[in-house]
């Protein structure tokens, strides 16, 4: 066996030790530095010889006691990592001395809890190590609020995985509950209850919106929201005519073409036609038409309204209004044909002055299905007095469809006869008078231009 010299110096006291060491093994004639990091000694190189060493080898280093020691002591097993140049490591000894020493170095604890496993054990006694560190799997997870972790909790509160108790209103479906046509949008809110997702309409690209046409034959489809989208459409069959469709028709649209068809034609009005709420006119009572009025100036094409009101021209008092004319002649009166421009003037004017015109403001109020509030208006004297003259052919068409016929009374126009006196007009016989506005609840009958 061959001789190993080792030569220790301490710190902070001269004293040297060469105790000989022997070791069954042949060694190349190389230096090899063992480290150690004991923090009261200090291990110098060490040289090896003979030249000979073909595998890896234990060290023994004999049971060494330094100067300071106050105790039994043990030696450190060394094992030689390369000894073609690399360091060799220090393997914690297998029980032994060294307790207060690891201590003191903070190596202090013996066990850990339940999750945890040790880290950094002390050199000199593998008892001892100086923490505790989570045993999970590496893929565990914190869950910060509003996350709950899922499954057991792992060393410091690592879980398998993390999910949301309350996820926003947006995410709503589950994979099998994503209705046809759509699809998931972004990634899931991972719900306590299972993955939810946003939606958004199936992306079908390349594919048509054919509408009213469809899709051609064998042509394939994909479903978009609530749209059905097709490869292919069927070819427009162009039947359109108009860019807008005529006042007094009855039209389709056709989107291909982007023009509209016309279906019926119904411009030829006459006086006692009763007029639709598709501004259709017809003698006759149509079942699946909602009638709204009747037909008393055709050229014009100007009907009155099935329901009428008894109302104050003004209330409580009377006032002039600006803007609108006073007319104090008949032959002048019954020239006016503005009903129409006479309700916007007196109602903008009540408006702006807080005044009260029940009237305007009944028949401005007045609609029915396929008009609106605005589209009726107070007749100007001249159409109160055509309306006067076609009572008898009107009532005839307000009894077929259960409209209120026009009574043998006063009825008040639009048109002013000076600031207290408005025009009106009996329809029992040929009267006319300017009456005060504010005196005399008269009739009073809406009327639409169509």
């Amino acid at each position: 066996m061959n001789k190993v010299y080792l030569l220790f110096g301490l710190l902070s006291s001269v004293a040297i030790f060469a105790p000989d060491v022997r070791a069954d093994i042949s060694l190349p004639s190389e230096k090899i530095t063992f480290v150690h990091t004991l923090h009261t000694h200090l291990f110098s190189e060490v040289y090896l010889s003979p030249p000979s060493f073909s595998e890896r080898q234990e060290i023994k280093v004999a049971q060494v006691c330094w100067i300071t020691d106050t105790e039994d002591c043990g030696g450190a097993d060394f094992v030689g990592t390369d000894l073609e140049g690399g360091t060799p490591e220090v393997v914690p000894p297998g029980g032994g001395g060294g307790d207060n020493s690891c201590i003191e170095m903070g190596f202090t604890k013996t066990s850990c809890p339940s999750g945890y496993k040790p880290n950094k054990y002390c050199p000199l006694n593998n008892k001892y190590f100086a923490e505790c560190i989570p045993d999970c799997p590496s893929d565990y997870k914190t869950c910060e609020p509003p996350l709950k972790g899922v499954g057991e909790v792992c060393g410091n509160d690592l879980y398998e995985d993390c999910c949301n108790p309350s996820c926003s209103a947006e995410y709503q479906y589950s994979l099998d509950e994503i209705p046809s046509g759509y699809e998931t949008d972004g990634e899931p809110c991972k719900s306590c209850d299972g993955d939810l997702y946003k939606i958004k309409e199936k992306d079908c690209t390349g594919y048509l919106d054919c509408g009213e046409m469809g899709c051609e034959d064998g042509a394939s489809t994909c479903q978009s929201g609530n749209t059905t989208l097709c490869s292919e459409c069927e070819p427009c069959p162009n039947l359109g005519t108009e860019s807008e469709c005529p006042p007094c028709m009855v039209c389709t649209y056709e989107e291909c073409s982007n023009l509209y068809i016309i279906t019926a034609d119904y411009c030829d009005c006459k006086i006692g036609d009763i007029l639709y709420s598709d501004r259709s006119c017809s003698p006759d009572v149509i079942s699946d038409k909602t009638p709204i009025g009747v037909v008393f100036d055709e050229e014009n094409r100007l009907a009155i309204a099935l329901e009428e009101s008894r109302q104050y021209w003004s209330f409580p008092d009377y006032f002039d209004v600006p803007g609108l004319s006073n007319i104090t002649s008949r032959s002048a009166v019954t020239a006016d044909w503005q009903g129409k421009n006479n309700t916007r003037v007196v109602l903008e004017y009540c408006k702006a002055n807080g005044k009260s015109c029940p009237a305007f403001e009944y028949v401005n109020s007045y609609k029915t299905e396929g008009t609106i509030a605005g589209d009726w208006y107070l007749p100007a004297f001249g159409e109160l007095n055509a309306i006067r003259g076609n009572k008898d052919v009107l009532n005839i068409a307000l009894g077929k469809i259960g409209g209120t016929k026009l009574e043998p009374d006063w009825y008040w126009s639009s048109s002013e006869h000076s600031g207290n006196l408005a025009w009106n007009l009996s329809f029992r016989g040929d009267y006319v008078y300017g009456y005060d506005k504010n005196d005399y609840s008269e009739y009073v009958r809406p009327v639409l231009a169509f």
